[in-house]
């Protein structure tokens, strides 16, 4: 009985968070930095799990979350929108869902650091340090 009432707890709240998850990497000036990673789109957050390599080549992974200050729907699956970080850190852009298999997103701080869709070079670092984890579209 439990169990019922837990699926249906989670099949009402899942719809209201239309998850969904991107590779991601962070760019500085529009250049690769070496951080890759995976966002998880909610409603109201975006959680970052990001993976880089210390000075022996060892993946150190580090969680982020983005908390969503405002967001504007400019077309359907498609926000404008501000986040903060748990350091403090304001960035804006915009999360295009409206294709899942094919969302992208761009989020900028006004230090010039950007999450956005996982590069070539960062497929790379992927495919040649965690080639079994899935870090999504």
């Amino acid at each position: 009985m439990r169990c019922i009432a837990l699926l249906f707890i989670l099949l009402w709240f899942i719809p209201n968070c239309y998850a969904n998850s991107i590779a991601i990497e962070f760019q500085e000036n529009e250049s690769f930095t070496g951080v890759i990673g995976t966002a998880q789109i909610l409603d109201n957050r975006i959680e970052l799990v990001t993976f880089v390599l210390d000075f022996n080549d060892n993946i150190v992974p580090f969680a982020w979350i983005e908390r969503v200050i405002e967001k504007k729907e400019i077309s359907t699956g498609v926000w404008k929108i501000k986040c903060q970080n748990q350091l403090g850190v304001v960035s804006s852009g915009t999360i295009d869902i409206s294709q899942p298999d094919k969302s992208k997103i761009k989020i900028t701080s006004s230090n010039g650091i950007s999450i956005t869709n996982i590069s070539e070079e960062g497929i790379k670092m992927k495919n040649k340090y965690i080639p079994k984890v899935n870090i999504g579209n």
